[in-house]
């Protein structure tokens, strides 16, 4: 078995279109929840609601939002925001950390400081 080689995590960043779309969504449904997508290699964050980004199928329905293919998918760590500003590090797109479904600690550690300086957490 080979060890999971795990990338040291770039500062996220967030699209300030996203985060806007995100809480516009809130304010019609605060039950709505929030999904993100993090590429620890790159930095790049993606944030979306479960209602319209999510497609009904969660952070599979931000993949295909975004288009990004399966074969990239390895690539990315999802989490959950919710309205009261809480985030939860939660994702089938986990598993490849090897502590599904929870993604490593130092990338959760920049997704939430991207989520902080965002304003959504």
């Amino acid at each position: 078995m080979t060890p999971n080689i795990v990338p040291v995590p770039k500062p996220g960043t967030i699209p300030q279109s996203e985060v806007d779309a995100l809480r516009a969504a809130w304010a019609r449904n605060r039950g709505d929840a929030g999904l993100g997508l993090y590429n620890p290699t790159t930095g790049e964050i993606h944030v979306g609601s479960f209602d319209t980004t999510g497609q009904g199928i969660g952070h599979d329905g931000l993949q295909l939002t975004l288009g990004f293919s399966d074969l990239d998918r390895s690539q990315w760590r999802g989490f959950i925001i919710v309205s009261d500003g809480q985030a939860i590090n939660n994702s089938g797109f986990n598993i490849f950390d090897g502590t599904p479904p929870r993604m490593a600690s130092a990338f959760y550690a920049e997704i939430e400081d991207a989520l902080r300086r965002a304003g959504l957490i």
